[in-house]
């Protein structure tokens, strides 16, 4: 009767699942697993925890770096002439932001305004990253306009949103600026 106990007890044990270790690996462990994944946190703590709660992290950004350049003696920039316009004159970035930033920016914006589809644009030497959406597209007085929402995020957990109106001209050529709305 004893050993019944004992066989049963034994199967028993057996079928529960193991328990896991909670413990750090030892300093001489290869750097994976749980040190890779501390390693990750630690480098992503750099931007706003938006950037990562909305998957920005794990999108293709794009950069140009023509539309960065200098202006030529026109005053368009090359960006202007990717884009469709001028550089847009909104309050991007709140001083954080470079011209070459800002660049970047309009050109994206000028991008979904065009295309109706998202548009993430980033500038290496700086870090700063941006993500535009298109909003609602309407006509206003013969017009046609679309919002276009913006993020923009910089080193040491900068952020900032803006909505920003753009409205074709009277000929239906190129977009503008035709307000402009921090969130």
């Amino acid at each position: 009767m004893f050993s019944h106990v004992r066989l049963i007890a034994a199967l028993g044990a057996l079928c529960l699942p193991a328990t896991p270790a909670f413990a750090d690996p030892p300093p001489h462990a290869p750097a994976h697993g749980y040190r890779a994944n501390q390693a990750q946190a630690a480098a992503r703590i750099d931007y706003h925890h938006y950037y990562y709660d909305r998957g920005y992290d794990r999108r293709n950004f794009r950069y140009h770096e023509q539309v960065c350049r200098t202006r030529p003696a026109g005053g368009l920039s090359l960006g202007a002439v990717l884009g469709g316009g001028v550089l847009l004159d909104v309050r991007a970035g709140g001083g954080w932001m470079t011209e070459c930033d800002r660049a970047q920016f309009s050109h994206a914006a000028y991008y979904v305004a065009d295309h109706r589809r998202p548009y993430y644009w980033h500038n290496p030497q700086t870090r700063v990253r941006g993500a535009m959406r298109p909003g609602r597209s309407y006509r206003s007085r013969g017009q046609e306009c679309v919002r276009v929402i913006s993020e923009s995020y910089g080193p040491h957990r900068r952020y900032e949103s803006a909505e920003i109106e753009m409205c074709r001209d009277r000929r239906g050529s190129r977009w503008r600026v035709t307000g402009e709305w921090g969130r």
